[in-house]
């Protein structure tokens, strides 16, 4: 299995859809990755704030960073290349996810090989490793944990209620901080088993309580913010994005190779003739599973249906889960379960009068359609057709007489794997550090870079230490967000995931606002020192540099780089690019993930601007004596200063950020010392 996982993606490379530009591998993870490992080495700081990229944003915060995430610790190794730390982390979860499905399905009482089955099903699940493909590292890591919930509430059921509580809850925050979105259908899931094998309210009640103790460490924060992030002002509409198209349904038959990851529905032929099977063997655990994927395919039809309009009216706050097509993720869990007790019905008792009357009527129709389309060229029904035809042909094996029904077993496992790794290997293509980065456009000066044809990518420029105006983040400030589009030269209404903004019919980033016009004095007053695009700008206040042929560089003639001086009466209401400047020279000397230092000498008494966004949790210290720190046109920071020179210290230290460790901490302290006690006293 492993090297299976190894041949979707090699060691040393990331994990990129098959000839695309961009990944959320090199977009998201690769850059939290590394910032969150040069904090550390490099700066000896937590980071609770990144300065790097849009203004500057809250970054501990930020569920998408992995701050919190103890598996997403491996990066700090020193010595392990960043890439090669998510490799190893993308393997662990899938073979963690294998041995999640095999631990619950033992607790079921199931055997090996119809558990060795579904776990196969599970780790390669076409809608994974298509999310792989698109560099969704943290939808993998999540999967990873679901079958280990099932198996926390199927033991749970045996053991003193504390016990079963605590591991349901510790396993499902596990889950969540893996993945916020999936942490949730999960829950719903394991709730609705719970129930089934008729939990007591005590012990769910510890599990939930143990669980948002658990998770205090992004809630409070979340709560905190809630109201400051664009995320806010996302409209139903807007969350039904890549809702899946009742059509795609087929996509069960039909693999569809190559296919865009958030509509893939393939599970394997193998895997859909099982689960019917499990009835005689599970009622009423298999009618758990059956009402879970119902469930789970109607909120993933999204707009399609009457249920998740309804749902997003009374529950406001689905609207930030967004693309309710992820909960297929929760159709593949169920149905490999479902597989699971079908193996176990086929290993007891073979396949009955109407499942030997089916599984020859897929055999021949599998060779029917696999020879037309053979004779009609055309590739992918071939391949469907000979799935069907391994598929029917591997159930009548369970006629042989003596062992038939595990030489049955065993061929669709050969089916699974063989159309599963296929399938596979058009949705990930690993892609080598060298390819995915490339050289960064010279010369780019020490200031900030605006991209507005996302030429310099975030991972890019976090490896080459750039502080960058544009970026891809689904977790932004809103006023920072306003102000990136007001630079930008871009208008628009709705939620967005880059800064600036891209208009809603866009289909190449690097074009897409070719036809606006930036406010360069804006830019400038943002801090902003060069502008590199891929196509020319005819705009005054840009000088293009010695570079004739893409990607054009322009230097901004008046940029006030990271901090300057405005005059001391200046309104800070005011426009940023409107504020008179003041006399003074101004050097910022540290410039940290929790902590800025300005080194200032003013004329006169001044307000010094930081072009880094104003949050709550900053604070300032001027000459060693507190200062508060305004917010100044609006998105950036400000503190005044007297005539004369002077240090400013400002250092980021967020309460809500800080409580909700405290709480998450001190929980888990305290059961890993009950753990230890109790397993002390077992001994």
């Amino acid at each position: 299995m492993l090297l299976s996982i190894v041949a979707f993606l090699p060691p040393g490379r990331l994990p990129y859809p098959p000839g695309s530009r961009f990944s959320d591998a090199t977009l998201a993870h690769w850059p939290n990755a590394f910032f969150l490992r040069r904090s550390v080495w490099h700066f000896g700081q937590w980071p609770f704030w990144r300065p790097t990229e849009m203004l500057g944003a809250p970054f501990a915060a930020n569920p998408l960073s992995k701050v919190w995430y103890p598996p997403q610790w491996l990066v700090l190794l020193p010595g392990l290349p960043v890439t090669l730390a998510l490799n190893l982390l993308v393997y662990a979860h899938l073979v963690l996810a294998a041995l999640g499905v095999l631990a619950w399905t033992r607790a079921e009482s199931l055997s090996d090989p119809a558990g060795a089955f579904a776990a196969l099903a599970y780790a390669f699940t076409p809608k994974t490793i298509a999310h792989l493909g698109a560099g969704h590292l943290d939808l993998v890591y999540a999967m990873a944990w679901a079958p280990w919930l099932l198996w926390a509430v199927r033991r749970g059921r045996d053991k003193p209620w504390l016990e079963g509580g605590v591991a349901f809850g510790v396993l499902g925050a596990l889950l969540a901080l893996a993945d916020v979105r999936l942490g949730a259908y999960a829950l719903a899931v394991g709730g609705l088993y719970a129930l089934s094998l008729r939990w007591r309210a005590r012990a769910l009640g510890a599990a939930a309580i143990v669980f948002l103790l658990l998770m205090a460490v992004y809630l409070v924060p979340l709560l905190a913010l809630r109201a400051s992030l664009t995320r806010a002002a996302i409209t139903p509409a807007e969350a039904a994005q890549f809702s899946l198209p009742p059509g795609y349904l087929l996509g069960l038959l039909l693999p569809n190779s190559g296919g865009f990851h958030e509509l893939m529905t393939y599970l394997s032929l193998p895997v859909l003739v099982l689960a019917p099977l499990a009835l005689r063997v599970r009622v009423k655990t298999a009618g758990v599973l059956w009402v879970a994927v119902l469930l789970a395919v109607l909120f993933a039809l999204g707009e399609h249906t009457p249920l998740y309009p309804a749902l997003v009216r009374v529950v406001p706050p689905l609207t930030w889960f967004r693309v309710p097509s992820r909960a297929w993720f929760v159709v593949a869990l169920a149905m490999t379960g479902l597989s699971a007790f079908g193996a176990q019905a086929l290993l007891d008792g073979g396949l009955g009068r109407a499942g030997r009357l089916a599984a020859l009527a897929l055999a021949v129709a599998g060779f029917a359609i696999a020879v037309g389309a053979l004779i009609l060229g055309q590739p992918p029904l071939v391949w469907a057709g000979l799935a069907l035809l391994g598929t029917g042909g591997a159930l009548l094996l369970s006629l042989w007489p003596g062992a038939g029904v595990r030489w049955s077993l065993a061929a669709l496992g050969v089916v699974l794997v063989v159309s599963l790794l296929a399938l596979g290997t058009t949705l990930v293509e690993g892609r080598r550090e060298a390819d995915a980065f490339g050289p960064l456009p010279d010369p780019i000066g020490p200031g900030r870079v605006y991209s507005p044809s996302f030429t310099v990518l975030p991972h890019q420029a976090e490896q080459g230490g750039l502080l960058t105006l544009h970026g891809v983040n689904p977790y932004q400030l809103a006023w920072s967000a306003e102000a990136i589009d007001a630079a930008a030269g871009v208008t628009g209404d709705g939620y967005s995931i880059t800064a600036p903004r891209l208009p809603p019919d866009s289909e190449d980033p690097a074009t897409a606002l070719r036809d606006s016009h930036p406010n360069v004095g804006l830019l400038a007053a943002l801090g902003v020192e060069r502008v590199v695009t891929a196509y020319p700008i005819d705009a005054a206040g840009l000088t293009l540099l010695d570079v004739d042929t893409p990607p054009f560089i322009y230097r901004v003639d008046d940029a006030r780089l990271l901090a300057y001086l405005v005059e001391a009466g200046t309104n800070p209401t005011m426009a940023l690019d409107a504020m008179p400047p003041a006399n003074g020279h101004v050097e910022v000397t540290m410039l940290t993930p929790n902590k800025v230092v300005v080194k200032v000498e003013a004329s006169g008494d001044a307000l010094l601007v930081l072009t880094q966004a104003w949050a709550p949790g900053w604070r300032a210290r001027v000459g060693g004596h507190a200062a508060e720190v305004r917010r100044v046109g609006g998105v950036v920071q400000g503190v005044m200063v007297n005539a004369g020179a002077t240090h400013v210290e400002l250092v980021y230290r967020p309460v809500a950020d800080f409580v909700g460790l405290a709480i998450s901490g001190g929980t888990a302290l305290l059961l890993a010392a009950w753990k230890l006690v109790r397993w002390h006293k077992s001994r």
